[in-house]
Protein backbone atom coordinates (compact mmCIF):
# COMPACT_ATOMS: atom_id res chain seq x y z
CA UNK A 1 0.00 0.00 0.00
CA UNK A 2 1.54 3.15 -0.89
CA UNK A 3 1.04 6.50 1.38
CA UNK A 4 -0.18 10.33 -0.05
CA UNK A 5 2.56 12.08 0.74
CA UNK A 6 1.30 15.54 2.52
CA UNK A 7 3.12 18.87 2.91
CA UNK A 8 2.02 21.37 4.90
CA UNK A 9 3.88 24.60 5.06
CA UNK A 10 3.50 26.77 8.27
CA UNK A 11 3.79 30.30 9.10
CA UNK A 12 5.61 30.47 11.93
CA UNK A 13 6.64 28.26 14.97
CA UNK A 14 2.85 27.97 16.77
CA UNK A 15 1.65 26.59 13.48
CA UNK A 16 4.52 24.27 13.41
CA UNK A 17 4.34 22.96 16.96
CA UNK A 18 0.41 22.09 16.30
CA UNK A 19 1.24 20.23 13.30
CA UNK A 20 4.32 18.62 15.15
CA UNK A 21 1.69 17.17 17.77
CA UNK A 22 -0.60 15.88 15.27
CA UNK A 23 2.49 14.12 13.56
CA UNK A 24 3.32 12.65 17.41
CA UNK A 25 -0.35 11.62 17.80
CA UNK A 26 -0.16 10.20 14.48
CA UNK A 27 -2.18 10.32 11.34
CA UNK A 28 -3.76 7.79 9.48
CA UNK A 29 -1.38 4.89 8.01
CA UNK A 30 -2.11 5.95 4.44
CA UNK A 31 -0.81 9.49 4.72
CA UNK A 32 3.24 10.26 5.04
CA UNK A 33 3.13 13.86 6.21
CA UNK A 34 5.59 16.61 6.10
CA UNK A 35 5.99 19.89 7.99
CA UNK A 36 7.74 23.34 6.85
CA UNK A 37 8.39 25.91 8.75
CA UNK A 38 7.93 29.37 7.02
CA UNK A 39 9.22 31.23 9.54
CA UNK A 40 7.10 34.81 8.32
CA UNK A 41 4.36 34.94 6.04
CA UNK A 42 6.25 36.09 3.16
CA UNK A 43 7.63 33.01 2.82
CA UNK A 44 5.15 31.12 2.70
CA UNK A 45 3.85 31.52 -0.40
CA UNK A 46 7.01 31.18 -2.36
CA UNK A 47 7.42 27.79 -0.32
CA UNK A 48 4.05 26.12 -1.18
CA UNK A 49 5.16 26.91 -5.02
CA UNK A 50 8.09 25.64 -4.53
CA UNK A 51 6.39 22.08 -3.22
CA UNK A 52 4.01 22.32 -5.68
CA UNK A 53 6.10 22.22 -8.56
CA UNK A 54 9.36 20.27 -7.30
CA UNK A 55 8.19 17.86 -5.24
CA UNK A 56 6.31 15.13 -5.66
CA UNK A 57 3.19 15.01 -3.12
CA UNK A 58 -0.29 14.52 -3.26
CA UNK A 59 -1.39 17.43 -1.33
CA UNK A 60 0.03 20.59 -0.28
CA UNK A 61 -1.39 22.89 2.10
CA UNK A 62 -0.78 26.80 3.67
CA UNK A 63 -1.47 27.60 6.84
CA UNK A 64 -1.51 30.93 7.98
CA UNK A 65 -2.32 32.89 11.76
CA UNK A 66 -5.78 34.26 12.38
CA UNK A 67 -4.61 37.16 13.39
CA UNK A 68 -2.79 39.22 10.28
CA UNK A 69 -3.84 42.79 10.68
CA UNK A 70 -3.99 44.69 6.92
CA UNK A 71 -1.10 46.60 7.74
CA UNK A 72 1.54 43.39 8.71
CA UNK A 73 0.65 42.45 4.92
CA UNK A 74 -1.06 39.17 5.78
CA UNK A 75 -3.25 37.24 2.65
CA UNK A 76 -5.91 37.27 5.74
CA UNK A 77 -7.67 40.66 5.43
Amino acid sequence: MSKQCIHVIVEGSEEYAFFEIVKQFGVSEKFELHIENACTFGNVSPLLEEYVQLYDSDCSFAVYDVDGKKQDGSPLK
